[in-house]
């Protein structure tokens, strides 16, 4: 292998096993062409940074990476300085690291802008949409994807459009959108397809057939599913990408656990789960949550009870890990404005020796020059102090802003920006401390899924000004109209999910028929006059798992929509085999 060929080379192997790439890597960089180049030691290192994280060994690439970086700043290479950080970011957002890896993610982007480098930018902003991903905010993840998908079709750049369209599908899945989310995955996956001959795009590929199995299981089509899943395992198994890989066991698991094949499911969800360790929380979180529940359903409570002690300790975990970053950043903060004190403190303390110095050289004007100098010196004494005590003041109050700035930050982090009603991620919290209440007291928990009636069409033919007026309106009428144990929150677009502790379904019934009626009882004022608007409701009975429940709910609602919608619908018992 001669000089600045080994891309080449490294592309007619990418099919290989990660431990073949890693070798072959590790063997180039032994050469002595590419010891002398520092470039390609870079892109090298970065490429087995990247198998490594595929493979789930975070701390060998983030190692790798710190490695490139210091080549990099010695190559005065600000634009792979710029990949390494991206690339730095994507572990981090895996480890659960959300918030320091966004803010790698912006700094790269910087670095990318300064070096008016689109194709890099791109890659930044589709990392930036999957860092609100993982941390529940898919609306405005969705945001960055377009971005991303608009400007990679300017630049004509394939691949990243179809990687954009693909996470857009993941996005709607959490918005609950699974039909939308479907439809995305399979017009990425025919990308990959139409993409094939040029390129080897064998883990994108498989990525969206995993996906698209996991929708089809979404809306309960589990024969469909699982050709799906079973198509994507072998080349998932050859490429040894964890996280595809275990994702689709774990949709398997949760397949065979769906057709009463328990025994089954049980391998497959542990596999998936010693692949991936936890090392991972967005995949390993579920996996462990669904593997508590299957060994619930078996009657194994013992078995049950080690899932979700594990499911506990990683969410705490994750919930430190949250913290330590704030709590670094703030530290930062604090740092960067004591070491601005200090260096206006010790320019002060310089003028205070020269004017000692001085008043030395002029000792030949005796007492006068004494008295002289000695009121320059309390001068200066009380300037320094009283810069000192501005200082001071001018820290404690950015530090109170700061903290202001945060508590403002968290309630953002909670809450509907539209409707002031909580979001997705403050709805998870309640229902995880609901469903803990529910196994130690036997206690029902209901939930209804509700969708504003033609509300497309308020939105097309007046604008999106008006149909805020609406939203804002109903989700005032339905807080007005629960009980204080309940909560209504916005689940995204014109969607709410309301949640029912402690009530069983036909109670549940009662109170969701209150809500209906409440909507509809009188038109909606807005500026553009007068609406007379409904809304369907799809209520499930919450057994251990929350996403089961609200799928359940989902079907429920659009069965009433197939109604003709201004109904409340009670989910389809499924039929014991």
């Amino acid at each position: 292998m001669t000089a600045n060929n080994w891309r080449q080379d490294y592309r007619a192997i990418t099919d290989r096993s990660p431990e073949s790439l890693l070798h072959f890597l590790d063997e180039t960089l032994r050469q002595q062409d590419y010891l002398d180049n520092l470039e390609d030691q870079i892109n090298i290192r970065l490429e087995k940074a990247k198998i490594q994280r595929n493979a789930g060994s975070y701390d060998q690439a983030l190692t790798e990476l710190t490695a490139a970086g210091g080549i990099a700043k010695k190559a005065l290479r600000s634009d792979l300085q710029a990949e390494i950080i991206l690339t730095q970011g994507t572990i981090k957002a895996e480890m659960g690291l959300v918030p320091d890896a966004t803010g790698d993610f912006h700094m790269a982007r910087k670095l990318a802008q300064a070096e008016n480098n689109q194709d890099l930018e791109l890659t930044v902003l589709n990392a930036l949409g999957v860092a609100y991903l993982y941390s529940g905010n898919p609306e405005r993840a969705i945001e960055y994807f377009e971005q991303t998908q608009g400007l990679a079709r300017q630049l004509g750049n394939k691949e990243r459009e179809l990687v954009a369209v693909g996470n857009i599908g993941t996005a709607l899945a959490d918005m609950n959108q699974i039909e939308a989310s479907l439809k995305a995955h399979r017009q990425a996956y025919a990308l990959t397809q139409e993409l094939a001959v040029e390129r080897n795009l064998m883990p994108q590929g498989i990525y969206q057939l995993a996906n698209i199995c996991s929708r089809l299981y979404d809306l309960d089509r589990l024969e469909q599913a699982e050709l799906e899943c079973i198509q994507a395992l072998e080349p998932a198994e050859a490429i040894g990408h964890v996280r595809i890989l275990s994702g689709i066991l774990m949709t398997l698991g949760k397949i065979k656990f769906q057709q009463d094949q328990k025994s089954q499911a049980i391998p497959l969800l542990e596999r998936a789960l010693e692949l991936v360790g936890t090392s991972t929380p967005t995949i390993s979180l579920p996996l462990i949550e669904t593997l508590a529940d299957v060994y619930s359903n078996l009657g194994q409570p013992k078995d049950a009870a080690r899932y979700w002690k594990q499911a506990l300790d990683l969410e705490r975990s994750l919930a430190q890990g949250e913290r330590t970053a704030l709590t670094e950043e703030l530290e930062i903060r604090y740092e960067v404005e004591r070491r601005d004190q200090d260096i206006k403190l010790l320019h002060l303390n310089a003028q205070l020796r020269e004017t000692e110095l001085k008043n030395r050289d002029r000792q030949l004007f005796f007492a006068a020059g004494l008295l002289i100098a000695s009121a320059l010196l309390l001068a200066a004494l009380w300037r320094g102090y009283t810069d000192k005590r501005n200082l001071e003041e001018e820290l404690l109050s950015r530090n109170s802003k700061l903290e202001d700035a945060l508590n403002t930050i968290q309630k953002l982090a909670s809450v509907d920006s539209l409707t002031g009603l909580l979001n997705r991620r403050a709805f998870h919290d309640i229902a995880r401390q609901a469903l803990e209440h529910k196994r130690r007291t036997d206690s029902p928990i209901s939930l209804a899924l509700g969708d504003v009636d033609q509300f497309k069409k308020v939105n097309d033919n007046y604008g999106h000004a008006v149909g805020d007026e609406v939203l804002s309106e109903i989700a005032s009428r339905l807080t007005n109209s629960l009980r204080g144990t309940d909560v209504v929150v916005r689940w995204g677009g014109e969607e709410f999910l309301c949640f029912f502790p402690t009530t069983d379904l036909p109670a549940a019934m009662t109170l969701v028929e209150k809500l209906r009626l409440a909507v509809n009882a009188y038109p909606v004022s807005t500026a553009f006059g007068e609406f007379n608007v409904s809304i369907t409701f799809g209520l499930a009975q919450v057994d251990n798992d929350i996403h089961d429940a609200i799928r359940r709910a989902d079907k429920a609602l659009y069965e009433g929509k197939r109604m003709g919608g201004n109904v409340c619908r009670l989910e389809t018992p499924t039929p014991k085999v």
